[in-house]
């Protein structure tokens, strides 16, 4: 029992110091960019040794791969809590422009640090086959979404469509970040969300109608 009791413990403080690191990669990357990620960068980063970093994570990629999964994961359920939080209008499309507006907005101020290193990894992962796989999986899991939106609001291309919006509101996100006014562009950023779905739905009924 003793035995047990303390891999526990040792599990434990195994997960509580890999944590450390990850969230240390997280804040480099989010102030200097990926590149900034070495093995001593975040042992100082995180307050722990080199062998520790070193030891949970053997190579730089690993810690970036786990960074922006993390991140995902993250701002997944927080896109989830929106969702279920939403008053609902009685009409879908303004139900979904709502809460997507809301959650842009939201990205780009509570969690800006997250937003932009989630950012850099994703622009890492064009030199990276590893990161490129993570941040597949995180795009299949937008799309998926979005397919399922817009199949509910009439599409009838919806995994098209959705490669349309995620195009379009991942435009939108870094236009907000980069101008750095995401205070005011709550009504801005829906109105831009409303216009793209109505011209989606807008454009297969003309050419239904043709």
């Amino acid at each position: 029992m003793a035995n047990e009791t303390g891999e526990g413990k040792k599990q434990q403080r195994g997960q509580e110091t890999r944590g450390k690191i990850v969230d240390a990669a997280i804040r480099l990357i989010a102030r200097n960019g990926a590149a900034s990620v070495t093995h001593r960068a975040v042992a100082s980063e995180a307050n722990v040794s080199l062998a520790l970093t070193t030891y949970h994570f053997d190579a730089i990629e690993g810690i970036l791969e786990t960074a922006f999964k993390k991140l995902s994961t993250s701002e997944i359920r927080r896109f989830k809590e929106i969702y279920q939080a939403s008053e609902t209008s009685g009409s879908p499309l303004e139900d979904t422009v709502d809460y997507i507006a809301t959650q842009v907005i939201r990205e780009a101020t509570e969690f800006r640090e997250e937003s932009i290193a989630g950012s850099e990894l994703m622009i890492e992962a064009m030199r990276s086959e590893t990161l490129a796989q993570a941040v597949d999986d995180m795009i299949e899991v937008r799309l998926d979404f979005w397919t399922a939106t817009l199949k509910s609001l009439g599409s009838q291309a919806p995994r098209r469509d959705a490669t349309i919006m995620l195009c379009s509101l991942l435009g939108s996100f870094f236009i907000t970040m980069a101008r750095g006014k995401e205070a005011t562009e709550l009504a801005r950023t829906r109105k831009r969300i409303l216009y793209d779905l109505q011209s989606l739905l807008s454009l297969q009924e003309h050419q239904d109608e043709s």
